[in-house]
């Protein structure tokens, strides 16, 4: 055992106490998380950012995802996040009262999930008819997302694909 003496302890230094830092993580895992860019879905209608006047068709193409009856679908999103991979578009309501209990398949009906700017298609393209005010927005952008289902109606994988739009006339 070799013992030091004389040492006087010193301040880390910022790129030190970085370091120190870097090693420690290194130990902490972090698995089944895919950090590749999915590029199966390509919104190609609207341009990003772009001040549109409703009714606005979103437009996208798809590659290597099957569409149609027992194969995938897409979900819709208008101004709000998807559910998390392998959830169902009803999830983000699980809280809901009224999905609660016996109400819980009203939650996954198509004219429930309008009413909360929700939508599953098999369509590429989808048109919004209107949008909700933005309150506490100061950017004025809405937000269109699709995520890919699959046929039990579920969402598939953790890629979303988006648009931001301004309509005009939509007053700050």
């Amino acid at each position: 055992m070799v013992i030091l003496s004389g040492l006087v302890p010193r301040r880390l230094t910022p790129l030190a106490l970085a370091a120190a830092t870097l090693l420690m993580l290194t130990g902490c895992g972090v698995s089944g998380l895919s950090f590749a860019q999915d590029k199966r879905v390509d919104i190609v209608r609207p341009d990003d950012r772009k001040t549109i006047t409703l009714p606005l068709t979103v437009e996208w193409t798809v590659k290597n995802f099957a569409v149609g009856d027992g194969q995938g679908s897409f979900g819709v999103f208008v101004d709000r996040a998807p559910q998390p991979s392998g959830r169902s578009l009803a999830w983000p309501f699980r809280g809901d009262r009224s999905c609660k209990g016996t109400g819980a398949a009203l939650c996954a009906k198509p004219d429930f999930l309008a009413q909360h700017s929700v939508y599953q298609t098999t369509e590429k393209t989808f048109r919004v008819e209107q949008v909700s005010r933005l309150i506490g927005s100061s950017t004025r952008q809405h937000e269109l997302t699709v995520v890919l289902l699959g046929p039990d109606g579920k969402r598939v994988g953790e890629g979303a694909w988006s648009v931001l739009f301004k309509v005009k006339g939509e007053k700050k």
